[in-house]
């Protein structure tokens, strides 16, 4: 394996990883937003959960 593509690897490990802790931080912060952000904005938690993690 080349130095090059061993280094393309690990770059691409941590970006997956820069994007799972990414996510995970919007989720605590949709998990900590009060009840009444989501009505005003005509949603629910559960839905801008599923919007960040694309279910």
């Amino acid at each position: 394996m080349s130095s090059q593509s061993r280094f393309k690897n690990i770059g691409n490990y941590f970006l997956g990883a820069a994007e799972t802790f990414g996510r995970a931080r919007l989720a605590k912060e949709i998990a900590n937003m009060p009840e009444q952000h989501f009505a005003t904005k005509g949603t629910t938690r559960d839905n801008e959960l599923r919007k960040v993690f694309g279910l």
